[in-house]
C-alpha cells in the first residue's frame, strides 16, 4: 500500500472507531497503531456497534499472526472477523440482579403511617379558606348590591336628563307658539292689549300710546309709533340683552347636559365591564377552591387511612426470575 492509500484507511477506520464506546474505541485505535508498528499490517474496520465494545475487521496487508499476537498482548477478543474489548461483567451481573430483587422486593413493602400532625396542618388550611372563602362570598355580594344601586342611580340620572331635555324642547316650543301668537295681532286694540300685559308698569302713565307719525307729506303717509317716556327704553335693551345671554346659557346647559350624558353612559359601561369581570373571577376562583377543597379531602383521607405495610418474601420463582433478568442485563453491557 503506498502512503495515500494508508491515509485514506486510517480516515475510514477512525470513522468506524468514532460510533463505539469511546473507552472501546481506544482500545482498537491502539491495536491498529501497533501493528502499522510492527510489521506495517492494516486491518479495514466495518460494522461497529454503535456505543458498544465490537467492531469488524477484514486484513488488507501483513501477517495474521501478528494481528492475533498484539490482539491477545492488548486483552482483546479476535475471532476471523470481530474484534471485542471485554468488559468484566461479574459485577456488573451482581449488582444488577441485586438491585432487580431488591425492587421487586420493595414491590411488597407499602408505608403504613400516620401523620397527625400533618393531617391537622391540611385540616386546619382547608378550615381558613372556607372562612376566606365565605368571607369573599359576603363582601362580593355587599359589591354586587353596591353595584346595583349605582346601576340604578345611573337609570334615575339619565331619566332626569332625559326629562329636562324634554322640558326645554317643551318650553322651546311654547315661546314659538307665543311669538306666533303676538305676531297674528292686527289692531292698535289688540297690540296695545298685549304691550300693557307685559309692562303693566306703562298703563297709568300719560300719553302713553299709537300716535301716527308723517312720514310723506306729498302722499300724505303716515305710520303707527309707539310713544312710550324715553326712559322706560332702557327696559327693552336691558331684556335684549338678556334674552341673548339666557340664550347662550341655555346653549351651554344643552351642551354640558349632552356631555354629562355622555359620561354617564360610559360609566355605565365601565361598571358593567368590572361587573363582568368579577363575575369572571368569582367563577375561576370558586372552581379552584372546590377543587382544593376535594384534593384536600382526599389527601387527609389518605393520610388517616393509608395502605397496610405487608412486607413479603418473594417466593424462589421470583428470585430465578430476577436472577436471570439481572445475568441477561450484566452480559449485554
Amino acid at each position: 500500500m503506498n502512503q495515500s492509500e494508508i491515509d485514506a484507511l486510517y480516515n475510514a477506520n477512525i470513522s468506524q472507531l468514532n460510533t463505539m464506546n469511546i473507552a472501546a474505541g481506544s482500545m482498537v485505535k491502539t491495536l491498529l497503531q501497533s501493528l502499522e508498528a510492527n510489521g506495517s499490517v492494516y486491518l479495514r474496520l466495518e460494522n461497529p456497534v454503535e456505543g458498544g465494545h465490537r467492531v469488524g475487521y477484514s486484513l488488507i496487508e501483513g501477517d495474521s499472526r501478528i494481528v492475533t499476537a498484539l490482539a491477545d498482548a492488548l486483552g482483546l477478543g479476535l475471532s476471523e472477523s470481530t474484534i471485542e474489548v471485554p468488559m468484566i461483567k461479574k459485577l456488573a451481573i451482581s449488582s444488577v440482579s441485586v438491585a432487580v430483587c431488591t425492587m421487586v422486593a420493595l414491590a411488597y413493602v407499602t408505608a403504613r403511617f400516620v401523620d397527625k400532625e400533618e393531617i391537622l396542618r391540611a385540616k386546619n388550611e382547608l378550615e381558613q379558606l372556607r372562612t376566606e372563602h365565605t368571607a369573599l362570598q359576603t363582601k362580593v355580594a355587599k359589591l354586587t348590591h353596591e353595584q346595583s344601586e349605582l346601576k340604578d342611580d345611573i337609570k334615575g340620572k339619565a331619566s332626569e336628563i332625559e326629562r329636562n331635555k324634554n322640558t326645554i324642547t317643551t318650553l322651546k316650543q311654547q315661546q314659538e307658539v307665543q311669538q306666533l301668537n303676538v305676531r297674528m295681532l292686527r289692531t292698535q286694540d289688540e297690540q296695545l292689549r298685549s304691550f300693557f300685559q307685559a309692562y303693566p308698569e306703562l298703563s297709568k302713565a300719560k300719553n302713553v300710546g299709537v300716535t301716527k307719525m308723517l312720514v310723506n307729506e306729498e302722499l300724505n303717509l303716515t305710520i303707527d309709533y309707539l310713544a312710550v317716556p324715553l326712559g322706560f327704553a332702557e327696559t327693552f335693551v336691558i331684556e335684549h340683552n338678556a334674552k341673548i345671554k339666557l340664550q347662550e346659557q341655555l346653549d351651554k346647559y344643552k351642551q354640558n347636559e349632552d356631555l354629562y350624558g355622555s359620561v354617564i353612559d360610559l360609566k355605565d359601561k365601565v361598571l358593567k365591564l368590572e361587573e363582568t369581570k368579577t363575575q369572571a373571577f368569582q367563577v375561576g376562583y370558586d372552581k379552584a377552591f372546590t377543587l382544593y377543597e376535594g384534593v384536600n379531602e382526599k389527601y387527609v383521607s389518605c393520610l388517616e387511612k393509608p395502605p397496610k405495610v405487608e412486607i413479603k418474601a418473594p417466593n424462589k420463582w421470583l428470585l430465578l426470575g430476577c436472577s436471570a433478568v439481572g445475568i441477561a442485563i450484566g452480559a449485554g453491557l
